[in-house]
């Protein structure tokens, strides 16, 4: 399945906003949420990979799990508002790069440093519109968010990928029912 940035080249859409967020553990696995157009036409996507490693033998390969829904042009624009991808993409990646690796934390009413994060997923968000591809990731976003804001309002650039991220990826969790 590659990266968001390869399937969004090797894939003619107008427009296309897609998140993945794979767990160090599951290091094998890649589950794509997508809201694409195509031809005039939007889907809500969800490409799931393989958790194991595919065969050598073309036959014997394991393929990924495409479910999609066809969207009416107002389906897409509701859903649009809900994961508000220009929230998501408002900052470059050159600004989630500045942020520091650690930050000041509250716990029982002590002050110190927290960071350390390890185990946890990193956010990878794609959007192509125009013929332009913008990408970002970010590794540990909620945990930055949940363990550094308010003492460290730096992190608050965060707040819209997390919830572009989330946003898409509760959608796409739909398709499996």
């Amino acid at each position: 399945m590659g990266t968001p940035e390869l399937f969004l080249a090797k894939n003619e859409f107008e427009y296309a906003i897609v998140a993945y967020s794979p767990s160090q553990r599951l290091t094998g696995a890649k589950t794509f949420n997508c809201l694409v157009k195509q031809q005039g036409t939007w889907y809500l996507f969800k490409i799931a990979g393989p958790y194991t490693r595919s065969s050598p033998v073309p036959e014997l390969q394991v393929r990924p799990v495409i479910m999609q829904k066809k969207l009416s042009e107002s389906e897409a624009d509701s859903l649009l508002k809900m994961i508000r991808p220009d929230e998501g993409m408002k900052y470059n990646q050159e600004q989630l790069n500045a942020l520091p690796e650690t930050c000041v934390v509250e716990y029982r009413g002590r002050k110190g440093i927290g960071g350390a994060i390890s185990d946890a997923a990193t956010y990878h968000l794609a959007e192509r519109s125009d013929g332009h591809l913008t990408s970002l990731y970010f590794y540990a976003v909620r945990n930055y968010l949940e363990r550094c804001l308010p003492l460290n309002p730096e992190f608050g650039i965060l707040k819209g990928m997390a919830n572009t991220v989330q946003t898409l990826d509760s959608l796409a969790s739909s398709l499996n029912n």
